[in-house]
This record gives structure tokens, C-alpha cells and sequence, in this order.
């Protein structure tokens, strides 16, 4: 389990801490004051702990849309992942970012392979 002392290390060793909302509540549910208090509040915890700017977020639950990728650029976020899968390429959206799924147990190599795009080739 992450607790602060760990999260501040990690972020101090060059690991890059993003935001995902105060209450892991689903955006796309909530009203844009509502939105906005989730993104800000927990932007600002974060920074506050870590003495920081986060510059990244990810979608609770996946679920985003014009609004919410709105408030996230007014709100000096760089980039946010959504849930869907797949590896960047020059067209990418910075605020619909795709994920590489990476599984409990994977192995390093398997890590590498997947991160680098190769994990299909490497089954053949």
C-alpha cells in the first residue's frame, strides 16, 4: 500500500505523480462546478504533498468528454490517459492518451516487450 512518505520518494526518484479526482467519482455524471472541484481539489492535495506541479491525469472509470478535457487544459494539466488500449503515435490526443494494459505477475521481459510495442512480433 502507497502512503505519502512512499509517494513523495517515488516522485522525488523521478517517478512522475499525476491526479485522478478527490472522490474517484465519475465526471461524466457530476455538473461542471462539481467537475471542477474534483480535478482542482485533488491537483492541489497533490501538489500540496509533494511540493510539485502535476501536470498529468487520468480518467476515474475512464469516462471523459469535451467538458472535462476543457477544464483539465484551463486547469494546466499536460495530458490525460483514458482507459482504452493501445500506444501513441503522432496523432495522439494528449488528453485521450490510450493505455498499454500491463497485468499482476507480468514478467519484466514481457513488461519491456509490451512497453516497446514488440510483445505481438515477439509471439510469433
Amino acid at each position: 500500500t502507497l502512503d505519502w512518505n512512499k509517494i513523495v520518494f517515488m516522485n522525488r526518484n523521478n517517478i512522475d505523480i499525476g491526479s485522478h479526482t478527490m472522490n474517484h467519482s465519475v465526471l461524466t455524471n457530476l455538473h461542471s462546478d462539481e467537475i471542477l472541484n474534483e480535478i482542482a481539489g485533488s491537483k492541489k492535495k497533490i501538489e500540496d504533498k509533494l511540493r510539485n506541479e502535476v501536470k498529468h491525469f487520468s480518467y476515474p472509470n475512464g469516462k471523459y468528454n469535451k467538458e472535462i478535457i476543457e477544464i483539465l487544459r484551463n486547469s494546466d494539466f499536460v495530458s490525460a490517459t483514458t482507459e482504452e488500449s493501445g500506444y501513441l503515435n503522432i496523432h495522439s490526443d494528449l488528453f485521450q492518451l490510450p493505455r498499454i494494459k500491463i497485468g499482476y505477475g507480468t514478467s519484466f521481459l514481457s513488461f519491456v516487450l509490451k512497453i516497446g510495442g514488440l510483445s505481438k512480433l515477439w509471439k510469433k
